[in-house]
């Protein structure tokens, strides 16, 4: 099973793009047969999250 945690601002700070706006927090908890990545590993790039639901869909 693969959990994602990810958050919403609500609609008001959506309708201005000012950086606290932009900034969600995203965890995603693989199953230990997938992959290889490490406990810990930290990643900063940016993600859509709409492409995520199409991805995991």
């Amino acid at each position: 099973m693969i959990v994602i945690y990810t958050s919403d601002n609500g609609f008001y700070n959506k309708m201005l793009m000012y950086e606290e706006s932009l900034h969600l927090p995203l965890l995603i908890r693989l199953p230990s047969n997938v992959g290889s990545v490490k406990a810990g590993t930290v990643n900063h790039e940016m993600v859509s999250q709409y492409v995520l639901r199409l991805t995991v869909s």
